[in-house]
């Protein structure tokens, strides 16, 4: 059987296998040879304590360096869950001496595993206790074992950490750690996405597989932060076809060379085009023909877009009405248009002209019996282009200070793969006209935010009340466009789904008659360059947009 082959100093469960057939077989064999004789006990007996004495050997020869050699030398460490991803790091930990890291125990929640050991290591008690634990052992870090743990679970344990003065290290989530098998090379800081993120939002697959699987899927923007996500997301539910229309050429490369990759199953066609040329938007709708759009394709950063106002009302304005008049008259069955929380009672350009979009939706869906018509609002996506989190780690690196506009501004966040789920559970859900809104829970304070990320930096606060501090934060004033606080429900008005993070507004719009002659007007390129003019224009739309 070959056992002589295996490296001692790496026994595991597979070789205790190999071995209990190999005794099997000779206590078999010596039975046949002895004629039985002795009894069947004896032969019994015999193969226990073979098979107990061999593995028993190897057993204290491939862990004799724990037993014996190992004195608890290096940085005193806890190990915050007590479950498989915890023991696997715990043994990895003590096998590799030269990271000089010393796990002392487990802090865990668990009822059952108080009072109990782990690979010869005792649970400290609960995470609660990790401020008694340092007093005690002199801890100086947690590791975070537990990649099933949600970001609202991250964020309590790390609130006790930081209350402990215990910094924290984190497993990757469990998506992203292989065949379930954990090593000290995964062991990662705490991004603020661990801590801001909120716990998904629970798909209904089973009517979403059925509008999605076999269909063909039109995405635009699909080079985008939500586009993208968009794409690998319905790419699970193997569609047909799925059309990549995107305006960057790099952009467009990179999604469609990535999904290539990952779905080779999956047809993908990718098409430059851009959302302002109606002509390009029909040549895609009907050479393809799909069953479901996703339209993604839009300028969303406010400073920019208040130094470029006729650019935001080109793209997200006209560029969402060609294309969703397109759909309309190609009969597609569903239409999604993302939204953003800016598009309730805008104070910006870029927030007016997604209203003045989700309007023009609406409008178009009225008219339209044969395509399904839906808009789906939410807040600041984690890690997207334009993100705050990225430019506040950008300016930690740098040694600060963090620019943040005003003390008490708050925005409501979400992450990326949330947001992409929420948009398909619309794409399921909806009747027509529908407009759904995350609910997103409490909104979260930017100064909080920066204190964070310089926490999670291993720095401190430079202020008053910490003269000796690293980073300080400046207050810059509110930008062109931008609000305290985002909204997200125009009236209040809302009515629950079946999905109990998701709700369905009821929001007034304006007739078709009404809107259309604006539409000519702006299309006008006099009146694209006439920035006072164009506000009028907008106003006209959404009447609630207060401008500056």
């Amino acid at each position: 059987m070959r056992n002589y082959q295996i490296i001692w100093g790496l026994f595991g469960v597979r070789d205790v296998y190999s071995i209990g057939i190999s005794i099997l077989l000779s206590v078999f064999l010596v039975a046949i040879a002895n004629g039985f004789s002795g009894g069947v006990y004896f032969y019994i007996l015999l193969g226990l304590m073979s098979f107990y004495s061999i593995t028993f050997l190897r057993i204290i020869y491939s862990k004799w360096r724990d037993l014996f050699e190992y004195h608890g030398q290096g940085e005193k460490v806890v190990i915050i869950g007590a479950g498989s991803a915890g023991a696997q790091i715990y043994e990895q930990l003590r096998s590799s001496p030269s990271l000089k890291i010393n796990p002392i125990g487990f802090l865990d929640d668990s009822l059952e595993s108080q009072r109990r050991t782990v690979c010869g290591s005792p649970v400290l008690g609960t995470i609660r206790e990790i401020g008694k634990v340092k007093k005690k052992f002199g801890i100086s870090k947690g590791i975070i074992a537990i990649p099933s743990a949600t970001p609202s679970q991250i964020n309590a344990i790390y609130s006790l950490a930081v209350e402990a003065e215990v910094e924290l290290k984190i497993l990757p989530s469990l998506s992203q750690v292989l065949h379930g098998k954990v090593s000290p090379h995964q062991i990662k800081d705490i991004e603020p996405e661990d801590l801001l993120g909120r716990d998904s939002v629970n798909l209904d697959e089973g009517s979403t597989r059925e509008i999605f699987t076999d269909k063909v899927i039109l995405v635009t923007g699909a080079g985008g932060s939500i586009g993208s996500e968009l794409c690998f997301q319905i790419a699970k539910f193997s569609p047909k076809k799925l059309i990549l229309f995107e305006q960057t050429e790099l952009f467009l490369y990179e999604i469609d060379r990535k999904l290539k990759s990952l779905f080779p199953q999956i047809s993908i066609a990718a098409m430059i085009g851009d959302v302002r040329d109606i002509e390009t938007v029909e040549l895609a709708i009907s050479t393809y023909t799909p069953s479901v759009i996703f339209h993604a394709a839009a300028y969303k950063h406010v400073p920019l877009m208040e130094d470029n106002p006729g650019e935001a009302v080109v793209t997200n304005l006209i560029g969402t009405n060609n294309i969703a008049s397109m759909a309309a008259k190609y009969s597609v069955p569903r239409f999604v248009l993302v939204s953003t929380d800016k598009a309730v009672n805008p104070t910006n350009v870029m927030g007016a002209t997604k209203r003045a979009a989700e309007i023009a939706c609406q409008i178009i869906s009225e008219d339209s019996s044969s395509t399904k018509f839906m808009v789906v609002r939410f807040g600041n996506v984690l890690g997207s282009s334009g993100s705050v989190i990225p430019l506040f780690k950008q300016q930690i690196s740098n040694g600060g200070p963090i620019t943040v506009t005003h003390k008490d501004i708050t925005r409501y966040f979400m992450s990326i793969p949330e947001a992409a789920e929420l948009v398909i559970q619309a794409g399921a859900m909806g009747t027509g006209g529908d407009v759904f809104v995350l609910d997103m829970g409490e909104p979260i304070r930017i100064y909080d935010l920066a204190v964070k990320m310089i926490n999670l930096s291993g720095l401190e606060l430079l202020d008053e009340n910490n003269p000796e501090g690293d980073i300080e934060i400046h207050y810059t004033g509110l930008r062109p466009g931008e609000k305290l606080y985002e909204e997200l429900l125009i009236g209040g008005k809302f009515s629950e789904t079946k999905n109990k993070l998701i709700m369905r507004t009821e929001e007034q719009m304006m007739p078709w008659d009404k809107l259309e002659p604006i539409l000519t007007e702006i299309y006008n390129k006099g009146t694209y360059t006439n920035t006072e003019e164009l506000y009028k224009l907008i106003k006209k739309i959404v009447p609630e947009f207060k401008s500056k």
